[in-house]
């Protein structure tokens, strides 16, 4: 009969995405996985696997919780200013982070993503996801007459997807407050978001 584990599985896991997501797959040891988790080899690799599993569960959890959040502060915010809810929260959440690492996906993508066919496949799944709850959230938006309506839905979405991506690469460097804020009201504008 196995023993039953005496650590909280969700909370290593925590901290393993964390490991991660700032040293990235290839930079993290076993040794690093271990010292993090506090876990001898043998009960690592008993509860998660191999270091390969073991990533692919901790970006899995990091993918759900993106999309978790994302989901639910759309959600949540009224059509006239889903959109400007979603760039204040974006904007909020880089000038917080005592550790601009970015986004753990678009990370995984640039290192693993060339030669990996099963992590391309779980971010493509991932950016569908984010996407089209954006893309809800400008249809929503426009509908309330609080983007501009002479680019669709669509098109609007991809423009702050691949503002929000740039943001988080340039945020690694190491942006001031006012210069998120400034490059954040600059996409409103750009698009015509209602301010909240």
């Amino acid at each position: 009969m196995a023993r039953p584990r005496t650590f909280d599985e969700d909370e290593t896991l925590d901290r393993v995405v964390d490991l991660f997501w700032s040293q990235g797959y290839q930079a993290t040891s076993l040794q690093d996985l271990i010292a993090t988790t506090g876990l001898p080899k043998g009960s690592l690799y008993n509860a998660f696997g191999d270091k390969r599993a073991l990533f692919d569960k901790a970006l899995d959890r990091y993918c759900r919780g993106v999309e978790s959040k994302m989901r639910s502060l759309l959600e949540s915010a009224p059509d006239a200013v889903v959109v400007d809810s979603w760039l204040d929260f974006l904007s909020r959440d880089l000038r917080t982070d005592a550790h601009p690492r970015g986004c753990m996906a678009m990370q995984t993508g640039a290192e693993l993503g060339p030669h990996d066919e099963e992590i391309r496949a779980r971010l493509a799944e991932h950016r569908k996801c984010l996407f089209e709850l954006l893309k809800g959230a400008t249809e929503r938006a426009q509908a309330a007459s609080a983007l501009r309506s002479d680019l669709t839905p669509a098109e609007i979405a991809e423009a702050l997807w691949t503002f929000a991506a740039g943001l988080q690469t340039q945020n690694r460097r190491g942006l001031t407050p006012g210069e998120i804020r400034r490059q954040t009201q600059s996409i409103a504008c750009l698009i015509g978001a209602k301010r909240a």
